[in-house]
């Protein structure tokens, strides 16, 4: 019983590893000498908007702030 599952444990590590590693590096558009940044991603994407959105509202704030006292 030990024996079957150290067994399926030493043939899944090698296997999990393969996957993984693999991944980042067999996209077609990576390029491991371009210089770090690049296009954003979509979650830097979404969270400049979010922000975009809180600044206009802080600013709209500010002004009614101002216009009332």
């Amino acid at each position: 019983m030990a024996t079957r599952q150290a067994l399926r444990i030493a043939l899944a590590i090698p296997a999990l590893l393969a996957t993984s590693a693999g991944c980042a590096h067999d996209h077609y558009r990576y390029n491991p000498y371009a210089p770090p940044g690049g296009d954003p991603t979509l979650l830097e994407r979404v969270e400049a908007a979010v922000d975009t959105c809180e600044n206009a509202l802080e600013a709209v704030d500010a002004r009614v702030e101002n216009a009332a006292y």
